[in-house]
């Protein structure tokens, strides 16, 4: 593992590793003893990783961060809570819970996919978004686009209206998450992302793996 991380973190643009543990049948992976040995060799290279799970998932994620308390990690599309059935419960405790560890960030993505895809209302996730917000405050917090995947539910500039409906400042911008042996990997605070003709967005998560 460690050769592999070392060739590839040699590349600047290289900041983070990321595993779809949300397909995984086993809600007890990421406690797995292998990959307890693949998060304890990140740190050494500077480098992020991004939680991708269900709420079911929860717990585990609890138990890893609380291991490596010196490792940054991301929570992705905030642990994609059940928008379409309305559920809170357990998932804000958990959220909560999650959020007393300081070297999490929390992905604000993802949300209209969880939603009902058809008929999702921008009120649908003021629940979800006041939780994450008073659990992690605006300072980790980041938005994500979860482009080209949100266009499952609607297309770009729909998702961004609808999650505007807490209008949100996000404090911490992903290039102050994202940083690596001196180089910021996004925009400079500041700086505004230009953006083509075309539908697509500026690039907000600076890897995916």
């Amino acid at each position: 593992v460690e050769e592999q991380l070392a060739e590839f973190a040699s590349h600047p643009k290289f900041v983070g590793v990321r595993h779809v543990v949300q397909d995984e049948p086993d809600d007890q992976f990421m406690l797995r003893p292998e990959f307890i040995r693949g998060i304890s060799k990140l740190q050494a290279f500077d480098l992020r990783y991004d939680i991708l799970i269900f709420p079911r998932q929860l717990p585990a994620a609890i138990e890893l961060v609380k291991q490596f308390p010196e490792q940054p990690f991301v929570l992705d599309h905030i642990a994609k809570p059940l928008i379409k059935a309305g559920t809170l419960i357990p998932w804000e405790a958990q959220i909560r819970e999650l959020a007393q560890f300081e070297n999490l960030t929390c992905k604000v993505s993802g949300m209209v996919t969880e939603a009902d895809w058809q008929n999702w209302v921008s009120g649908d996730f003021r629940p979800y978004l006041d939780v994450v917000f008073e659990a992690f405050g605006e300072d980790r917090l980041m938005y994500g686009s979860d482009w080209p995947v949100c266009r499952l539910a609607g297309e770009y500039g729909r998702v961004r209206v609808g999650r505007g409906v807490r209008q949100p400042v996000f404090r911490r911008s992903p290039d102050q998450v994202f940083w690596r042996g001196g180089v910021g990997l996004l925009r400079p605070q500041g700086v505004t992302a230009s953006r083509s003709a075309s539908s697509s967005p500026p690039s907000i998560t600076p890897f995916s793996l």
